[in-house]
């Protein structure tokens, strides 16, 4: 099983981020929990919301970088995670 990765996200490091050689990796936000970006191997970086809802695990697409931005995809996420609590 892979390793979690965790950092602080920003422009610098989304931007950063390499491509997997084939399928998806996962780097999840130092600061906001449940919060990721998915990196495919096209190259494609996505941010996604992993929470529980109904005692059932849930991952909820925010949208893609660099069209939603780090700032919006963290309110976003704190939004989402204040309605399941």
């Amino acid at each position: 099983m892979a390793k979690t990765k965790r950092l602080v996200f920003n422009k610098g490091n989304l931007d950063r981020l390499p491509a997997p050689e084939s399928g998806r990796v996962y780097h999840y936000d130092a600061k906001v929990r449940g919060l990721a970006v998915c990196v495919t191997s096209t190259g494609s970086k996505v941010f996604y919301l992993y929470c529980r809802m109904d005692r059932k695990p849930t991952r909820y697409r925010i949208g893609a970088w660099p069209e939603v931005s780090v700032a919006q995809a963290r309110d976003i996420a704190m939004k989402r995670l204040a309605e399941v609590v």
